[in-house]
């Protein structure tokens, strides 16, 4: 993977700002980390790769904390947690802002992503194997969150995989996991059985044999993790990213009445428009039905901050489709462009929850020309 883009990090940059995340935040990527390359794959343009990879971390940060709320649990009744399948750090720089690095166990099969995130963040890192027995897993954890490997592996290394990490909890231990339900890809044919895996994958240095496609009921996952002692289990369709259903097991029963979609705004621009002394910005987000949306604002290179109008949440069948229990709100901003210098600038668009919560869900960079017409048509 090349090194990050002029572009690219000004973009990522903005995000941060927006979010509020401190100046300390670690922005190295390493340059083998085949994320990047993977957001390509699903279509995110060049100039927020960076971003993307920073955003998703941070919502499997705010999946992960969601669920811990949803038991009566915080992060300080957390003494042991594992990272595992933790790439290069995309979700561990994240991490590291919640729990100490001692506190904190990262482990994958790339040796390289190992060594990345013991160095870059001071956790504990170990190698994982291809055969779970040869993987010298710690013990009594609190917390396992594994992110994108069950939606990659066959069945016997899904079942074994899934045995041996529930007897590393704790009797009260939570292993928090996604999969990839049946219709994410619908051209994918499926097995009856309800368990597909095809020998296809994004990534370039695995063997696709042990890492591809798996497609799976969640009644097959619930009837595997029986097998497995997790007496517990409980999901949520498509809460992570879209596409990845989130599961959470324990070796004994766990009550969650209140467990909601995570408090997560995703959206875009659609388009950007000056003429005759005025700007238009707009687009559209997607709020969890449990979620209420306080405002949306676009902000100026981190300084100017205009409000937007909201449209009436909507529902409709490609909202559930990619969002079960969600709704869909458009927004515009609409004033004098007086304010603005002519230039190069990043319009940062954030969301706030009446919680007060804050997720900047999209960064465009853009050119101003004072007298002149300009329009992006960004969807």
């Amino acid at each position: 993977m090349s090194e990050p883009s002029a572009t690219q990090r000004a973009v990522a940059h903005a995000w941060l700002q927006a979010q509020g995340l401190p100046e300390d935040f670690v922005t190295d990527v390493h340059p083998d980390d085949e994320m990047m390359g993977t957001l390509a794959d699903y279509g995110v343009d060049d100039s927020h790769r960076l971003f993307e990879y920073f955003r998703s971390g941070q919502e499997a940060l705010s999946v992960v904390e969601n669920v811990l709320s949803a038991v009566g649990r915080s992060w300080s009744d957390v003494g042991r947690f594992l990272e595992f399948a933790c790439g290069f750090g995309r979700f561990t720089r994240h991490l590291v802002r919640k729990l100490p690095p001692e506190r904190i166990w990262s482990s994958d099969i790339l040796k390289d992503g190992v060594k990345f995130v013991r160095e870059t963040f001071g956790v504990h890192g170990f190698d994982s194997a291809t055969d779970p027995g040869a993987c010298p897993l710690p013990t009594d954890l609190d917390v396992i969150w594994v992110g994108s490997l069950f939606s990659h592996l066959p069945r016997p290394r899904f079942e074994a995989w899934l045995t041996r990490l529930a007897a590393s909890l704790s009797e009260t231990g939570l292993l928090i996991f996604t999969t990839h339900g049946e219709d994410v890809v619908p051209e994918v044919p499926k097995e009856a059985s309800g368990f597909t895996f095809a020998p296809q994958s994004e990534s370039l240095s695995l063997d696709k044999s042990e890492y591809g496609a798996t497609f799976v009921r969640p009644d097959i996952v619930r009837e595997i993790a029986g097998s497995c002692g997790l007496t517990s289990l409980h999901h949520l369709e498509r809460e992570i990213w879209w596409i990845q259903d989130v599961f959470v097991a324990s070796r004994r029963e766990v009550a969650l009445p209140s467990w909601r979609p995570a408090p997560f705004v995703k959206g875009t621009f659609d388009h950007i428009r000056f003429a005759s002394g005025q700007g238009w910005l707009g687009g559209w987000v997607v709020v969890p039905d449990s979620t209420e949306l306080a405002k949306i604002e676009v902000i100026f290179n981190g300084q100017l901050g205009f409000p937007a109008e909201l449209s009436p949440p909507t529902r409709g069948d490609e909202v559930d489709r990619i969002r079960p229990n969600a709704s869909h709100i458009g927004w515009v901003v609409h004033g004098s462009s007086d304010p603005l210098p002519e230039g190069h600038h990043l319009a940062a668009a954030v969301a706030t929850l009446t919680t007060g919560e804050r997720f900047c869900f999209d960064v465009r960079p853009f050119a101003f020309n004072r007298g002149q017409e300009s329009e992006w048509q960004l969807a």
